[in-house]
């Protein structure tokens, strides 16, 4: 009995990491005792690589400057929500129609940039604050208004959140393409070629023994059917090897 052909440079990095989990624990489930050393050999080598490359795509796809990051967001959108809770009672409520249409004015140029600017990607996000914080810190006007109503240190608050959200997204984007993912694509590669390699010693028992040989293959085929069907059905989402995802 054969083994199914599978393309396994074309699985995501997610994807070969559950294929080749789940096809080491389709031969595990099977009586180890039984199996030849030799093979059971590579089993163990093969749960080495895949314990290896688990946890450099876990890295990959985790970093010290994703938590940083998220709370520079955090605070960049509280800065906005706090300037516009602040001026809005001053552009409905104020005696003083001079000072409402100061404060109507300052929403209006926020506003202007979007009402849900927090919601944006966060390459657009940063782009467009930092846009914002352009148009109100150039405008003497506007420098004004912020002085006179004690909100500046709002604008300060938005300015630096935004700053140091950029800094550490570039820093991380520098990282993810960094050393991490050439260990990976390595290990991918690695561990494909290691899974062709059990295959074929897989095919060689089977045809001596059959038997817990044969019910392995029917397992992994039915398993590599899984994944050709889940292939074909997203024919657009290719990656390329050792890419993750």
């Amino acid at each position: 009995m054969k083994i199914k052909s599978i393309e396994l440079r074309k699985l995501r990095n997610a994807e070969s990491l559950e294929f080749n989990l789940m096809t080491l624990g389709i031969i595990k489930q099977s009586n180890t005792e039984s199996i030849e050393l030799p093979f059971a050999t590579q089993i163990l080598k093969q749960e080495e690589r895949l314990q290896v490359f688990s946890n450099s795509y876990k890295l990959s796809n985790r970093s010290e400057y994703t938590a940083i990051i998220r709370a520079y967001d955090a605070g960049r959108d509280d800065a906005i929500k706090g300037l516009k809770a602040n001026l809005l009672p001053f552009s409905r409520y104020h005696a003083d129609s001079t000072v409402r249409k100061k404060a109507s004015l300052l929403l209006y140029i926020i506003d202007k940039y979007g009402s849900s600017i927090h919601a944006k990607p966060d390459a657009e996000e940063t782009a467009i604050v930092s846009n914002l914080i352009d148009e109100l810190l150039n405008t003497p006007e506007y420098v004004d208004i912020l002085n006179e109503f004690n909100m500046m240190f709002w604008v300060d608050a938005l300015k630096e959140n935004n700053t140091a959200f950029k800094v550490n997204y570039i820093d991380r984007a520098m990282e993810a393409a960094d050393k991490p993912m050439v260990a990976l694509a390595d290990q991918r590669k690695e561990l494909e070629a290691a899974t062709k390699e059990i295959f074929d010693i897989l095919e060689v028992f089977a045809l001596m023994q059959k038997g817990i040989y044969n019910d392995m293959i029917l397992s992994i085929n039915a398993l590599i059917d899984k994944h050709t069907k889940s292939k074909s059905d997203n024919k657009s989402e290719v990656v390329e090897e050792g890419v993750a995802e």
